[in-house]
C-alpha cells in the first residue's frame, strides 16, 4: 500500500532529546509526503518549515541536569531576548551568580546561551568560571546528528518560553517491514 498527500504537519510533544533538553512542541510542516506500507517508508521529498518551542521550565530543568553539584538554588527568567540565570555557588562561602545574556545559533545547527555579563557576588566573574559554566550547558540545542539536514534559522526568547524555527529535508525515514 503506497499513500501520499498534498499536505502534512506532524506535532510531536514532549521530545527529550541526547542531552536530556525536552522540547515541549515540535512541529513539522511540509507539502509532498508520501508513505509506503510495504517497506516501511515515510518520504517527506522537499524542504519542511520546523518550530520547536520550550518552557522555562525546561530549559531549567536541563541546566540543574548539567550544572556542577556546586550549583544550587537554580533560577531561569525568560524576558524578550534575554535569558537570566541565577543560582548559589557552593564553596568554602555560598556566594551567589547571576549570568544575563542572549541565545544565538551557531552555524545553524545549535543553539548557545551567549552571557552578555556575569557577576560572582555582584562582581564580575573570572573568565575560567564562565568558561566551565558556559562549557556544561552549550550546546543548549545540537541538530547536527539528526538522520536529516536541520538548519536552525532563529531563536526568539519570550517571557513565557523559547521558540526556534528553522528548515530541514528531504527526509526519508526507512525500516525493513519483517
Amino acid at each position: 500500500m503506497k499513500l501520499s498527500a498534498g499536505q502534512c504537519e506532524v506535532r510531536l510533544t514532549g521530545v527529550v532529546l541526547d542531552n536530556g533538553l525536552t522540547l515541549d512542541e515540535v512541529v513539522v510542516e511540509t507539502g509532498d509526503v508520501s508513505y509506503e506500507a510495504d517497506r516501511l517508508t515515510f518520504v517527506l521529498p522537499g524542504r519542511a518549515t520546523i518550530s520547536a518551542r520550550m518552557s522555562a521550565e525546561s530549559i531549567v530543568s536541563f541546566v540543574v541536569e548539567n550544572s556542577p553539584d556546586a550549583v544550587q538554588d537554580l533560577q531561569v527568567v525568560l524576558q524578550d531576548g534575554t535569558v537570566k540565570v541565577s543560582a548559589r555557588m557552593q564553596g568554602l562561602l555560598p556566594l551567589g551568580v547571576e549570568a544575563v545574556g542572549s541565545l544565538e545559533v551557531v552555524q545553524g545547527t545549535q543553539i548557545a546561551f551567549h552571557p552578555s555579563s556575569v557577576r560572582v557576588a555582584g562582581m564580575g566573574a573570572p573568565d575560567a568560571l564562565v568558561e566551565r559554566v558556559l562549557e556544561s550547558v552549550n550546546p543548549l540545542l545540537d541538530v547536527s546528528a539528526l538522520p536529516f539536514p536541520v538548519q536552525l534559522q532563529r531563536v526568539e526568547v519570550t517571557p513565557r518560553e523559547v521558540r526556534v524555527q528553522a528548515s530541514g529535508g528531504p527526509i526519508r525515514i526507512s525500516r525493513s517491514a519483517t
